[in-house]
């Protein structure tokens, strides 16, 4: 009984993981609208992302770097992920347990599939900017237009405030 709790923690587990930055982004931004420091934290996270783009658009061989270097990265990761969850497997018949390093093996498996899928999503969200650099820019500089408060709350420390939308 307990191995079915532990697969049925682990198939709402997964989702949730892999779902989790998309929501992040949503309570920055939410956050970003209600509060001046939350803004200016989103502020500065734009600017650096702008930055980011704006260095790979401008300089195409060091974004194809960028982009081998990524997936090289997943390849010894999954390398890694790969041995470890063999070993378990393989372990299997010494021991003479076959539960135990087969739930092992597997979990590192899952662990290490979730850990490239998120390098990959962060890789391909890079990518996409870069090959749509102006949509990118522009909606980057509007968000920054709307986190910009009226000059008389900008002198007002840790007040909360709610900027207006334009």
């Amino acid at each position: 009984m307990a191995h079915i709790e532990f697969l049925i923690g682990l198939a709402f587990s997964i989702p949730v993981a892999i779902l989790a930055p998309f929501a992040t982004k949503w309570v920055e931004k939410y956050r970003s609208e209600r509060s001046l420091t939350q803004a200016k934290i989103r502020r500065g996270q734009i600017e650096a992302d702008i930055a980011l783009i704006t260095k790979y658009r401008d300089n195409p061989s060091f974004f194809n770097s960028y982009l081998i270097g990524r997936i090289l990265l997943l390849t010894v990761i999954t390398a890694f992920g790969t041995i470890g969850s063999t070993i378990f497997y393989t372990v299997e018949p010494i021991i003479g347990s076959y539960q135990m390093p087969t739930v092992v093996g597997g979990a590192v498996g899952i662990l290490v599939a979730v850990f490239v899928i998120q390098i990959g999503m962060q890789t391909l969200k890079i990518r996409q900017r870069v090959l749509r650099s102006e949509l990118f820019l522009t909606k980057a500089n509007a968000e920054l237009l709307r986190l910009t408060p009226p000059p008389e709350e900008q002198s007002e420390p840790g007040t909360v405030h709610r900027l207006k939308r334009q």
